[in-house]
């Protein structure tokens, strides 16, 4: 399922949104809505993706899994003052494998990775043309097999600054925790947003993604957007009485298509494949294991909704 480069911080990586939920004359849109509008696509306050993967699978391998994917999100943001808005957002997040021909009876399984997860962030414009965001993440990634322990819980966080050199550049550097790679978990981001007309723009923040967005009507109704995303998540779980975490690892294409339904309701449709990512297992009292993924197609559908005069969502 497509994670475009501006979605809500579901994603974990240095990144901002910004929801408005008083009208569009509150003092913060005033001061920096031509900023937002300029360096920020729009975000929904609520949004449902869905998707499906058959035959995912890996190398030397005969293993393979159906893989169907959930996220679901709510977005709210509360501005303090001219500069100041403070931002929070709900997030669940399925992923369910169901694997074919396990082990030498052929055994199928059936494993679900569920994460809750809350954030808490700020979007603090410092000058009319630099904004800096920081976010904290906290959430439950798990099989939920169990009761509930410590290592079910993790968090992630960013701090991302976004600077206007133009009308129509803005570029962001920033720091991000999180766990699109297994190796490192502190990376450097940085990235910048071209937007040489209304009907498209360029958002690219490596190494997280690069997306183009394309709008051939003047009323926006439709959107074409191409695009490479990386994503990386680790789970607890416990298979068979053995427990331990699972690290998964995706880089994506695809190319969505998104429709405005109505004022305020948009759904859309995703067809892409992984072209390259992996599985990484390290089991408690046990050796590490890893696995390279084979490419799959994949296609999603989504809806998302808008409950107020202006949003805008920041790179991540």
């Amino acid at each position: 399922m497509r994670n475009q480069i501006l979605v809500p911080i579901s994603c974990g990586l240095a990144a901002i949104f910004f929801s408005m939920t008083a009208s569009a004359q509150h003092p913060f849109v005033k001061s920096h809505g031509k900023f937002l509008a300029g360096a920020l696509e729009p975000v929904p306050s609520f949004r449902l993706d869905a998707s499906y993967q058959p035959n995912v699978g890996t190398e030397d391998s005969n293993v393979e899994a159906d893989l169907a994917k959930v996220q679901a999100h709510l977005f709210k943001a509360f501005p303090l003052n001219a500069d100041v808005a403070i931002l929070s957002e709900f997030h669940y997040g399925l992923r369910d494998y169901q694997f074919n021909g396990i082990g030498p009876l052929e055994t199928d399984l059936d494993e679900s990775l569920h994460e809750i997860s809350l954030v808490i962030g700020a979007n603090w414009f410092a000058t009319k043309r630099f904004l800096l965001t920081a976010v904290f993440r906290p959430g439950i990634f798990s099989d939920l097999d169990g009761s509930l322990g410590s290592d079910d819980f993790r968090w992630r966080g960013n701090v991302l600054g976004t600077h206007q050199l133009s009308e129509h550049w803005f570029v962001g550097l920033g720091v991000a925790v999180t766990e699109d790679f297994d190796e490192t978990n502190v990376i450097p981001m940085g990235g910048f947003t071209w937007v040489p007309h209304d009907q498209l723009r360029v958002d690219v923040l490596l190494p997280r993604s690069a997306t183009i967005t394309w709008r051939p009507w003047g009323d926006h109704t439709l959107s074409i957007v191409p695009g490479l995303h990386l994503e990386g998540q680790q789970y607890h779980v416990q298979v068979g009485g053995l427990e331990g975490d699972i690290h998964i690892q995706d880089i994506r294409a695809d190319i969505t298509t998104t429709y405005e339904v109505t004022p305020g309701a948009e759904t859309s449709l995703s067809i892409g494949s992984n072209f390259r990512g992996k599985y990484e297992v390290n089991p408690q009292n046990g050796l590490e294991q890893s696995a390279d993924q084979d490419p799959s197609f994949y296609v999603a559908i989504g809806f998302k909704a808008y409950f107020r005069t202006l949003a805008r969502a920041g790179r991540h």
